[in-house]
């Protein structure tokens, strides 16, 4: 299970690679480590989520789910969305931020 959610990780990274812009050389709303940190929670929020049954309380989890992710890392949407772009057109940084992710990700399936 956790090997097919690292290919579809690899598999966005490629798609972000193929999509990327024209670099930005501005500092991230988020720096990397925390960026990194903050998609683990995001991915285990998505991973809990695609193993719920109920459809009539989708919407309203997903909201809550990701609220609560937001809240653990004291980021609101906005600065979220405005980090997931900036890495989008920093191509080599998502990069490394995925690499520590997938490393984050490893360690906490050892621990559990």
């Amino acid at each position: 299970m956790l090997k097919n959610k690292l290919s579809l990780i690899v598999a966005f990274l490629g798609a972000v690679s193929l999509a990327s812009c024209k670099p930005d050389k501005g500092e991230p709303p988020i720096g990397k480590h925390e960026m990194a940190m903050l998609l683990a929670d995001v991915h285990i929020a998505q991973s809990l989520l695609s193993n719920q049954t109920t459809v009539a309380a989708d919407k309203l989890e997903k909201d809550r789910y990701y609220k609560s992710v937001l809240d653990k890392h004291n980021v609101t949407e906005a600065v979220f969305d405005s980090a997931v772009a900036w890495y989008s057109r920093n191509t080599g940084e998502y990069k490394q931020v995925y690499l520590e992710l997938i490393d984050t990700l490893n360690h906490r399936r050892v621990r559990m």
